[in-house]
């Protein structure tokens, strides 16, 4: 039986932590405050607009020297020299997103990242809205749907999705579960699931509609006590995650 991934996902402006994409920064949480021990995989994504931000990869570098979990990071990714910035920073994976939108040479780059690193290190990051993907942060519409990025994603060579609904980030009113079930019906790789969740229930109802893992980034969600709570929770309904003490 495969195990549910409880992710946690923090994401970086100019190396400040935002509670979610929509949220202004909280000053008085940092990374000194964070509990990383408790999720299974820790997601780290700079979303600074103007650009990469060499203070949030400073941030993000510091964060994963204090991880014992896989880590993933992401934005703003072009080249392969961007994923190897991020594996020397301590990464697993990369995810990866603007790069499947270039119709002149995405698929070759794609492809010297998956020759250089495997399959296994791409994540395709998946931003929707209203079924159709949205590039730079959400303020560009893309000619794909959801299900034809996840399809094309994985033909380039990705090894994993982490699909998000943009209008659901930082809403807390469940994953939109609708959209997964159109990925995952269309594609054979993991996907994982992020955007809305309130708490435990959502992810249960995530892996039960076939998440791989589910992704929560709202700061009171990655406490100690909290992400426990979620552990446990989802134990005594039955979903097979990984116990801890």
């Amino acid at each position: 039986m495969i195990t549910k991934r409880i992710i946690a996902a923090f994401l970086f402006v100019d190396g400040v932590l935002y509670r979610t994409r929509k949220f202004i920064p909280d000053y008085r949480y940092t990374s000194n405050f964070l509990v990383v021990d408790q999720a299974d995989e820790i997601f780290m994504i700079d979303i600074t607009p103007e650009g990469p931000s060499e203070a949030s990869h400073e941030a993000m570098s510091e964060l994963a020297d204090r991880c014992f979990a896989p880590v993933t990071m992401g934005g703003h990714v072009n080249s392969v020299e961007d994923v190897s910035k991020f594996m020397g920073m301590g990464a697993d994976k990369v995810v990866i997103g603007r790069v499947f939108f270039d119709l002149y040479d995405g698929a070759e780059r794609i492809d010297q990242i998956a020759k250089k690193y495997g399959s296994q290190a791409i994540v395709a990051g998946i931003d929707c809205r209203e079924n159709m993907v949205w590039a730079m942060q959400g303020r560009i519409q893309t000619w794909y749907s959801a299900v034809k990025m996840a399809e094309f994603a994985k033909t380039c060579g990705a090894g994993e999705i982490f699909l998000q609904s943009i209008d659901r980030d930082g809403s807390l009113d469940g994953f939109d579960l609708d959209l997964l079930r159109e990925v995952l019906g269309s594609v054979s790789i993991p996907v994982v699931i992020g955007g809305g969740c309130r708490g435990w229930r959502d992810m249960q109802a995530a892996f039960d509609a076939g998440a791989d893992g589910a992704v929560t980034n709202n700061i009171h969600h990655i406490t100690e006590g909290a992400m426990k709570g979620f552990r446990d929770a989802l134990l005594g309904a039955g979903v097979h995650v990984r116990p801890v003490g």
